[in-house]
């Protein structure tokens, strides 16, 4: 097996010839933490797509998903850690209008509500997009329908990866009525306990589903992208990719809002197994946040109680709760 270190693109180009899909860094070209991620998608057959800005294996499907026309392709799996030293960033605390606390019967908001990508003792990140671009077979199929859920007042999986043509269903587990967004664009429509909502997915970008007008329900990222050649990796950082193009140099890409984009030049032949190993590092922004207001507030209340200093840090692994207004 092959392996790959993988290392951070820096504004690199892409060739345009044929059909060639684009890098990621055109895919992914503003993201503004704590808000909806507007951005564009820019892929062949598309230019540019407006669009907005896990516990992936939670995500079930229905359709052919993965089923693509004959082509040539091998399969590309690997690992995708944590750089050395980083920490797992969190989203920043969000005061918004949203005045109505969760109910009671939900589990108090936690610290890791607003940490959507989990990290192994190893640092193998949970909950990244691993995605191929700059490649010329013509990849599709069919469209797929992808569940969530609110449980427990929480939207889950918390990052999910489409393509556009897909679509969402949307069930409600919990005893409440929420109202769900998807983006800017959608209207808030109530989604009542055991009732679903449908939400297709006609744009690619990046959007963030939330609840909004009545009680929060944390967020959900959802990325919409034009080709099915991509993963999220799973538990200890694992992922794999069995449509992965065969016999060309595609790159290979590793993102998520909260991260910079790493990328690697890998070269599959067909019916062949390529091993990669990407490191990923929190973004500028993520990583400029001071220990994060919530934790201040949380070692605050601590320290009321008596209890500063390391407990404070204990708390914060713990996921001691606060306000529901500022984590979700």
């Amino acid at each position: 097996m092959k392996v790959h270190e993988g290392t951070t693109k820096r504004g690199t180009g892409a060739e345009t010839r044929g059909v060639k899909h684009e890098p990621m860094t055109r895919l992914f070209t503003t993201i503004v933490l704590g808000s909806a991620l507007g951005t564009a998608l820019g892929l062949a057959g598309c230019g540019s797509c407006d669009g907005e800005g896990a516990e992936p294996e939670e995500t079930t499907t229905s359709g052919a998903e993965g089923q693509s026309p004959a082509g040539r392709f091998g399969t590309v799996e690997g690992i995708i850690r944590l750089a050395p030293g980083a920490e797992v960033p969190s989203y920043p605390e969000l005061r918004s209008h949203i005045q109505t606390q969760i109910p009671e019967s939900c589990t108090p908001p936690q610290l890791t509500d607003r940490r959507p990508v989990g990290a192994d003792a190893q640092g193998g990140l949970r909950g990244i997009l691993l995605q191929a671009s700059e490649f010329d077979q013509d990849i599709t199929r069919e469209p797929v329908t992808h569940e969530l859920a609110i449980r427990d007042c929480r939207l889950t999986p918390r990052f999910l990866a489409a393509v556009r043509g897909d679509k969402i269903v949307l069930t409600n587990e919990t005893d409440y009525p929420f109202l769900p967004t998807l983006g800017q664009s959608s209207l808030a429509q109530a989604v009542l306990y055991q009732d679903s909502r449908e939400f297709p997915l006609e744009q690619g970008g990046i959007f963030t589903m939330t609840c909004s007008f009545a009680a929060p329900c944390a967020r959900t990222d959802l990325v919409v992208v034009y080709h099915p050649v991509h993963t999220v990796s799973t538990e200890g950082g694992t992922f794999r990719i069995e449509n992965f193009p065969a016999d060309e140099d595609v790159r290979l890409h590793g993102w998520h809002p909260l991260f910079q984009e790493v990328s690697e030049m890998v070269r599959v032949g067909e019916g062949e197994t390529v091993h990669v190993e990407l490191v990923i590092a929190p973004s500028a922004q993520a990583a400029a946040q001071p220990a994060d207001e919530g934790e201040a507030g949380q070692e605050g209340q601590e320290g009321q109680e008596g209890q500063e200093g390391q407990e404070g840090q204990e708390g914060q692994e713990a996921g001691h709760p606060e306000d529901g207004s500022e984590l979700f």
